[in-house]
């Protein structure tokens, strides 16, 4: 990631990271026997989930814990609730579409020194 940021945004280094990470997940998801729609729609919260993380993880001095408990929660969260039948990938993955979203605008506004 540090060599990613160098040369590219934090949103590209995300999508970069982001990819490598599902393309790595993707055998384990088809293994899970999930449906096609489910499995590119989980793929798709891979990448915008790794978007958020790069996100929190250069713009505060303790990102790094909040990037490893933020995986450790939504790792959690995801046994539990497709468990029960209850994981939405689609919806998952536009909740965390916002949240990177909102990320990003809030890096901004910070840079050009807003507060």
């Amino acid at each position: 990631m540090p060599f990613l940021l160098r040369r590219h945004s934090a949103v590209t280094t995300g999508v970069v990271v982001g990819t490598v990470w599902a393309l790595w997940d993707l055998i384990p998801y088809m293994q899970g026997g999930y449906p096609a729609t489910e499995l590119l729609w989980q793929l798709a919260f891979t990448v915008v989930f790794r978007v958020a993380l790069v996100q929190l993880t250069i713009h505060r001095a303790s990102a790094t814990v909040l990037a490893v408990l933020g995986h450790a929660s939504y790792n959690v969260a995801w046994a539990a609730l497709d468990a029960n039948d209850e994981y939405d990938p689609a919806a998952a993955t536009l909740a965390m579409g916002a949240l990177a979203g909102v990320l990003y605008l809030w890096s901004r506004r910070r840079r050009s020194g807003h507060r």
